[in-house]
């Protein structure tokens, strides 16, 4: 995998620079348009969680890496926050009227559709691992 990583301290000031480099990385590997708009928000999405509800506001590090594999871009976000699984988040029922949905859950949902795969898991060193897979090129379009 050719990679490309950037580590910023967990601050809702570095998101425009995270949007950036991801944009800028996708662009670099062959992404198209709507590839490129998908993981920006994925990434956005993602990240924001990580800063607001994974470190609380507490000082922290956010590390994006990218990189392609077999005609996808493979986006990993790594923390040291508390241990939390977002694939382990129930899907919300959409079927619901707003005012009787719960609060919440409605970012990783987000980025769920905007991928074609997300993992979760606990490596050494880090606190927690997301790895977001948007297949890019004719294989890439028929949704995420």
């Amino acid at each position: 995998m050719t990679e490309r990583i950037i580590r910023v301290d967990a601050e809702p000031a570095n998101l425009a620079r995270i949007r950036h480099f991801v944009e800028e990385r996708a662009v670099e590997l062959g992404a198209d348009e709507t590839a490129v708009g998908d993981i920006i928000q994925a990434v956005d999405e993602s990240v924001t969680n990580v800063i607001v509800h994974g470190y609380r506001g507490q000082p922290g590090i956010v590390e994006v890496e990218i990189g392609l594999v077999a005609g996808a871009l493979v986006i990993q976000l790594r923390d040291h926050a508390p241990p939390f699984d977002p694939t382990s988040v129930p899907r919300p029922n959409l079927d619901l009227p707003l005012e009787r949905r719960p609060l919440g859950g409605m970012g990783v949902h987000l980025t769920r559709e905007l991928t074609h795969e997300t993992t979760y898991r606990r490596p050494d060193g880090w606190g927690n691992e997301l790895t977001l897979i948007k297949r890019i090129g004719s294989a890439g379009h028929e949704g995420g």
